[in-house]
């Protein structure tokens, strides 16, 4: 037996006499890896029959709505403050360009539907039996969750189709919104007049009420279960073809490259332009590809509640006793529930044009006339204005005292200013000749 010294080092001790050139390589035993190796199984083994034994209330069990309110009305007050944030910088006429695209009010809408759905979450929370209440919270949570899900497959599709596909996102706007409103009524109306939501006598909570357990798994399946995936999986395969096409562009524009730099007429002009260095589409675009692949991300983590959901509805099939291990899913479960308006709220506060637009809030004023003059119709110092189209020639006038210049019908002196409009390219969404180098970068906020 080795000293109580060393007893923390024997097995390494083991493993240096059993390397050659000592002979003892087969002749020690290995204790300590049996040893390590039963009392792992035992550990395993036991963990597992006490989750398969019947729960048994405990103190923990009379703060579990306590938790569940606080995550939620957390998550409410941020949503709260982000959507009185997105109304200011809409507003306010330095920023409200910023929020103009079809994904940032997509996503206004999916806030609005988490808005409903705190309020809701917090009145099933409050609900201890059967009550009109209680059935109209699970209606409003279910819509409310097929609403926000939907905004955000939209999203992913949005920027598919126009990024990819060349479509116009904002003819595509009302399209949208009504097939998310028509798929969510399809789901949540017909079991709310069929009398399902309700009191459940199993779960002591607001849920679907129906005694057969076998239709409550269908109701779970039909009205949420099926629709959420496909929608998250949605979301997956547009993130998957935006990535290709980020990757299929930037190998465009390496081939166009050699190909200008190999002919004689290219080679001359490129002499005076700098080296364009390449890098990989990932590290490029990797800002625009981890946003958008937050989006089935999210969608897939807050999905495991209905998955949840539904293992526990067929397990209740067959074994009408809660486990401790089927009670601290459905804690899980509820948990998940919970956080949705905190997720959102933060991922809503994170969008890259409302930062950019309280960017621009933060500037000072003398920063933004230039801003200001576009906004407010190049009122006051402006005595006249022309909208001019690409390729033409846009003429102002400006108030002056000296006398060469012309004076207009009131008897204002002006002093003539031209500047030629830039030609905007229609698939980009950037003036022509804007660019330096032969690499177009790709502005995903030009497309959405």
């Amino acid at each position: 037996m080795l000293p109580i010294a060393y007893k923390s080092q024997a097995p390494l001790l083991l493993a240096i006499l059993r390397c050659p050139p000592f002979p003892t390589m087969i002749l020690l035993p290995e204790p300590h890896v049996r040893l390590a190796g039963d009392f792992e199984n035992k550990h395993v083994g036991s963990i597992l029959q006490a989750l398969s034994e019947p729960h048994v209330p405990g103190n923990f069990d009379n703060y579990i709505g306590t938790l569940f309110l606080t995550l939620a009305t957390t998550g409410l007050c941020l949503t709260c403050l982000t959507l009185f944030g997105f109304a200011y910088a809409a507003l306010h006429p330095a920023s409200k360009h910023h929020l103009n695209r079809v994904s940032f009010r997509l996503l206004t809408y999916a806030l609005l539907g988490n808005l409903v759905y705190g309020c809701s979450f917090v009145a099933n929370t409050k609900s201890i039996g059967p009550s009109t209440t209680c059935g109209l919270s699970v209606f409003l949570i279910t819509l409310s969750i097929l609403f926000a899900s939907g905004m955000c497959f939209c999203i992913a599709i949005n920027l598919e189709l126009v990024l990819v596909q060349g479509c116009n996102g904002k003819r595509l706007e009302k399209y949208y919104i009504i097939g998310t409103v028509a798929v969510c009524a399809i789901c949540t109306i017909p079991p709310y007049a069929a009398g399902q939501f309700g009191w459940n006598e199993q779960s002591l909570g607001c849920w679907f009420n129906n005694p057969d357990q076998r239709a409550v798994v269908r109701w779970i399946i039909g009205t949420h279960f099926f629709w959420i995936l496909l929608m998250a999986t949605g979301e997956a395969i547009a993130f998957l073809l935006i990535l290709r096409y980020f990757i299929s562009h930037e190998s465009n524009q390496r081939s166009v490259h050699s190909g200008s730099m190999s002919s004689g007429t290219e080679t001359s002009k490129s002499e005076h332009q700098p080296m364009v260095q390449y890098r990989n589409p990932m590290v490029q675009y990797r800002n625009i590809i981890l946003r958008v692949g937050l989006y089935p991300l999210v969608s897939f983590i807050l999905s495991m509640g209905t998955v949840i959901d539904l293992y526990l509805a067929v397990d209740g099939l067959s074994n009408p006793i809660v486990s401790e291990l089927n009670f601290r899913l459905s804690i899980s479960s509820v948990c998940i529930y919970s956080l949705r308006p905190l997720i959102y709220a933060v991922l809503g506060a994170s969008d890259p044009s409302f930062i950019r637009a309280v960017q621009e809030l933060r500037r000072p004023a003398e920063q933004l006339s230039a801003k200001k003059l576009q906004t407010s119709g190049l009122s006051g110092r402006f005595t006249s204005t022309k909208t001019a189209g690409p390729g033409e020639r846009l003429h102002i006038g400006f108030p002056e005292d000296a006398a060469t210049n012309s004076s207009d019908a009131g008897g204002n002196t002006l002093r003539h200013s031209s500047t030629d409009v830039p030609e905007v390219e229609s698939k980009m969404g950037k003036p022509v000749g804007s660019r330096r180098g032969p690499e177009p970068r790709i502005d995903v906020v030009a497309h959405i």
